[in-house]
Protein backbone atom coordinates (compact mmCIF):
# COMPACT_ATOMS: atom_id res chain seq x y z
CA UNK A 1 0.00 0.00 0.00
CA UNK A 2 1.58 3.21 -0.67
CA UNK A 3 1.68 6.31 1.59
CA UNK A 4 0.91 9.55 0.38
CA UNK A 5 2.11 12.23 2.40
CA UNK A 6 2.11 16.25 2.17
CA UNK A 7 5.01 18.66 3.79
CA UNK A 8 4.71 22.08 4.47
CA UNK A 9 6.68 24.52 5.47
CA UNK A 10 5.17 27.33 7.68
CA UNK A 11 6.56 29.52 9.99
CA UNK A 12 9.77 27.42 10.43
CA UNK A 13 7.35 24.28 11.03
CA UNK A 14 7.81 21.25 9.10
CA UNK A 15 3.71 19.89 9.10
CA UNK A 16 3.75 16.19 7.50
CA UNK A 17 0.13 14.92 7.15
CA UNK A 18 -0.49 11.02 6.49
CA UNK A 19 -2.13 8.14 7.25
CA UNK A 20 -0.27 8.12 10.94
CA UNK A 21 -1.63 11.18 11.51
CA UNK A 22 0.09 14.73 11.42
CA UNK A 23 3.29 15.56 12.88
CA UNK A 24 4.91 18.96 13.38
CA UNK A 25 8.46 19.35 13.58
CA UNK A 26 10.88 22.08 14.17
CA UNK A 27 12.28 22.25 10.32
CA UNK A 28 16.22 22.38 10.39
CA UNK A 29 17.89 26.07 9.94
CA UNK A 30 19.01 27.19 6.41
CA UNK A 31 22.68 25.57 5.87
CA UNK A 32 25.40 28.28 5.29
CA UNK A 33 27.29 28.06 2.19
CA UNK A 34 30.53 27.21 3.86
CA UNK A 35 30.53 23.94 5.02
CA UNK A 36 31.90 23.17 8.80
CA UNK A 37 34.70 20.75 7.43
CA UNK A 38 35.74 23.59 4.95
CA UNK A 39 36.24 26.22 7.88
CA UNK A 40 37.63 23.22 9.98
CA UNK A 41 40.46 22.93 6.94
CA UNK A 42 41.51 26.53 6.73
CA UNK A 43 41.54 26.83 10.95
CA UNK A 44 44.42 29.13 11.92
CA UNK A 45 45.62 29.70 8.42
CA UNK A 46 45.68 33.73 6.34
CA UNK A 47 44.38 33.70 3.09
CA UNK A 48 47.00 34.25 0.02
CA UNK A 49 45.63 38.12 -0.64
CA UNK A 50 45.73 39.42 2.88
CA UNK A 51 46.68 42.88 3.11
CA UNK A 52 50.35 43.30 4.19
CA UNK A 53 50.68 38.92 4.28
CA UNK A 54 54.36 37.98 2.21
CA UNK A 55 52.63 35.26 0.14
CA UNK A 56 54.55 31.79 0.45
CA UNK A 57 57.01 31.65 -2.08
CA UNK A 58 57.70 28.14 -3.61
CA UNK A 59 61.56 26.42 -2.62
CA UNK A 60 61.00 22.76 -4.05
CA UNK A 61 58.26 21.55 -6.04
CA UNK A 62 57.46 17.92 -6.89
CA UNK A 63 55.91 16.58 -9.98
CA UNK A 64 52.93 14.61 -9.76
CA UNK A 65 53.81 10.94 -10.92
CA UNK A 66 51.03 9.62 -13.73
CA UNK A 67 49.64 6.56 -12.92
CA UNK A 68 49.89 3.43 -15.42
CA UNK A 69 46.21 2.92 -16.13
CA UNK A 70 45.45 7.13 -16.70
CA UNK A 71 48.40 6.83 -18.92
CA UNK A 72 46.34 3.88 -20.80
CA UNK A 73 43.38 5.35 -20.95
CA UNK A 74 45.08 8.98 -21.90
CA UNK A 75 43.49 11.40 -19.33
CA UNK A 76 45.30 14.83 -19.07
CA UNK A 77 43.90 17.78 -17.66
CA UNK A 78 44.50 19.68 -13.96
CA UNK A 79 43.84 19.14 -10.34
CA UNK A 80 43.44 22.06 -8.55
CA UNK A 81 44.41 21.65 -4.56
CA UNK A 82 43.79 24.37 -1.50
CA UNK A 83 47.13 23.75 0.68
CA UNK A 84 47.78 25.21 4.16
CA UNK A 85 51.22 26.13 3.77
CA UNK A 86 52.91 25.58 7.68
CA UNK A 87 55.66 28.06 9.51
CA UNK A 88 58.21 26.16 8.32
CA UNK A 89 57.87 26.47 5.19
CA UNK A 90 56.63 22.58 4.88
CA UNK A 91 52.77 21.67 3.65
CA UNK A 92 50.65 21.22 6.62
CA UNK A 93 47.78 19.74 5.03
CA UNK A 94 46.58 19.51 1.09
CA UNK A 95 43.09 19.19 -0.59
CA UNK A 96 41.54 18.37 -3.55
CA UNK A 97 39.12 21.39 -4.79
CA UNK A 98 38.65 20.38 -8.80
CA UNK A 99 39.22 16.43 -9.09
CA UNK A 100 40.23 15.07 -12.87
CA UNK A 101 40.59 11.44 -12.03
CA UNK A 102 40.56 9.61 -8.44
CA UNK A 103 44.29 8.21 -8.76
CA UNK A 104 45.54 11.48 -10.45
CA UNK A 105 43.87 13.53 -7.55
CA UNK A 106 45.88 10.76 -4.93
CA UNK A 107 49.52 11.65 -7.07
CA UNK A 108 49.01 15.38 -6.98
CA UNK A 109 48.37 15.15 -3.42
CA UNK A 110 51.55 12.65 -2.64
CA UNK A 111 53.25 15.43 -4.87
CA UNK A 112 52.14 18.35 -3.22
CA UNK A 113 52.82 16.93 0.12
CA UNK A 114 56.84 17.01 -0.73
CA UNK A 115 56.59 20.51 -2.12
CA UNK A 116 58.49 23.47 0.52
CA UNK A 117 58.04 27.35 0.70
CA UNK A 118 59.66 29.89 2.22
CA UNK A 119 56.79 30.47 4.58
CA UNK A 120 54.28 33.92 3.90
CA UNK A 121 54.93 36.70 6.60
CA UNK A 122 53.09 38.67 8.04
CA UNK A 123 54.63 41.95 10.44
CA UNK A 124 57.91 40.16 9.78
CA UNK A 125 56.55 36.96 11.46
CA UNK A 126 55.97 33.68 9.42
CA UNK A 127 52.32 32.75 9.74
CA UNK A 128 50.60 29.54 8.48
CA UNK A 129 48.87 30.55 4.61
CA UNK A 130 46.58 28.79 2.29
CA UNK A 131 46.92 28.93 -1.08
CA UNK A 132 44.97 27.53 -4.39
CA UNK A 133 47.78 25.70 -6.85
CA UNK A 134 46.99 23.28 -9.73
CA UNK A 135 48.82 20.05 -10.89
CA UNK A 136 48.34 19.71 -14.49
CA UNK A 137 49.13 16.31 -15.96
CA UNK A 138 49.75 16.21 -19.70
CA UNK A 139 50.76 13.39 -21.90
CA UNK A 140 52.89 15.01 -24.11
Amino acid sequence: MRLNRLRVLLAGLVVVAGLGGIVLAQSAPPQSKSAPAEDEFLKGAYPANTVGLTAPKTKREVKPKYTPDAMRIKIQGSVKLQVVVAVDGTVDRARVTQSLHPELDTAALEAIRQWTFEPGMLKDKAVPVYVDLTLEFRLH
